[in-house]
């Protein structure tokens, strides 16, 4: 406890230093951790600030990739207002219009990310990871109370699992991947024992919210960014110490579903992987059957309510969307769309491992490697990192190649 208010101290003593638009940073970073709504709003005024400081031009694109973005969100509102569809998922009702206000909303989303980017400094960067951290611990809190209480997005088709302050619990898992990745950044940066406790007990509280959230793909997400960095940091014999530990609880978990019969992982029952993959498979077939109807420009921002209703061989995977990220974009956006978000993503991560190789900063590296394979993992079965709690993280990790220049000053 002492810990977290020395954080917290920290922060507030930093705040003070801050710019304006660094405050602007932080609120974003803050809203996240505080309600969906609440960041939408500040997405949507944020052009407004822009304008009347007269900061514009900040918010226009200098780099190729930074083109491929903008071309990417005009193309795929043209689509969608062209082709969008009502649909109706189960007894959700998705509008045309609403897709069509969406469309219109990303490219405005395009100019804040641009900007976003370049107001950035490593102050407000690191400043942003540790109050990151610090606030994940009120949204496990948050988390708790839900069990307890039995408060749940949805207790009839997902009884047991919380989402703390996210929208339902597949955002808040993902969340706290991101979060795990910047606990271990902070962690293995750090030269304060103190601190480095209190980050190991970030890592520790979040996977415990993971075990609250009950996302399988997420078990695997963080899995792999913890090894990543273990992988970096830690000799051959510390290593073989921490799998040691790994299969230890791992051997008490099975355990304790077996001999005094308390499920501890209940989603992972064999039988129910192989029916949820099953049905995920049918989902996958159906977005991939209507690829080939626009190959070149797709449907449309969230078809897939539209395809499965308009599919007749496959109506039985319903569905909001297709379930795989690179799917849901072909199906979405079609071969053009794609190539040209995939070449604003992949050549944004090329300049951040550029640049962290070039500043020979390990840790650095780990974060970007750890996140891309958390995005890569989850999106395998998920598009969750297709949202704002969420998706917040991947401009903030990986938009930004500048945070790991060594020759950018430290502001």
């Amino acid at each position: 406890m002492e810990e977290i208010k020395m954080r917290l101290k920290d922060i507030s003593l930093k705040l003070k230093e801050l710019s304006l638009n660094e405050y602007i940073v932080i609120a974003l970073i803050s809203s996240v951790f505080i309600s969906v709504y609440l960041q939408a709003a500040l997405i949507l005024l944020l052009p407004i600030f822009y304008i009347a400081t007269k900061q514009t031009r900040k918010a226009l694109p200098r780099e190729k990739h930074e083109y491929a973005l903008l071309a990417f969100s005009v193309l795929s509102m043209l689509t969608t207002f062209i082709r969008a569809e009502d649909a109706t998922v189960r007894e959700q009702v998705i509008k045309a219009n609403w897709l069509k206000l969406l469309s219109i909303g990303i490219i405005i989303l395009v100019f804040n990310i641009i900007f976003f980017s370049n107001i950035m400094t490593k102050r407000a960067f690191h400043l942003g990871m540790v109050l990151s951290a610090v606030l994940s611990i009120t949204s496990f809190i948050i988390a708790v109370i839900q069990k307890f209480l039995g408060i749940h997005p949805d207790p009839i088709t997902r009884p047991g699992r919380v989402a703390s302050v996210y929208f339902n619990e597949n955002y808040y898992s993902t969340v706290i991947e991101f979060i795990v990745i910047i606990a271990l950044y902070l962690l293995f940066k750090s030269t304060n024992k103190k601190a480095k406790v209190f980050y190991g007990f970030v890592v520790t509280i979040n996977i415990i919210g993971l075990y609250l959230s009950q996302c399988r793909t997420a078990y695997m997400a963080v899995t792999i960014s913890i090894v990543t960095f273990f992988l970096i940091h830690l000799s051959k014999k510390q290593l073989c110490g921490i799998i040691f530990c790994i299969l230890i609880i791992a051997l008490l978990m099975t355990l304790c579903s077996k001999v005094i019969n308390i499920e501890v992982l209940e989603r992972f029952n064999l039988n129910r992987l192989i029916s949820d993959f099953g049905f995920r498979s049918g989902i996958w077939k159906t977005a991939l059957n209507s690829v080939k109807d626009y190959p070149f420009f797709g449907h449309g921002y969230y078809s897939y309510g539209a395809v499965m209703n308009n599919s007749t061989a496959m109506a039985q995977y319903t569905a909001i969307h297709a379930h795989n990220l690179i799917i849901e974009i072909l199906m979405d956006f079609g071969i053009v769309g794609t190539a040209l978000l995939l070449a604003y993503c992949i050549i944004s991560v090329k300049k951040c491992l550029e640049l962290s190789i070039a500043s020979k900063e390990k840790t650095s590296l780990a974060l970007i490697i750890s996140t891309v394979l958390s995005i890569v993992v989850h999106g395998i079965f998920d598009i969750t990192v297709i949202f704002p709690q969420t998706g917040f993280f991947v401009v903030f990790l990986l938009g930004i190649p500048q945070m790991f220049d060594e020759k950018v000053v430290n502001q």
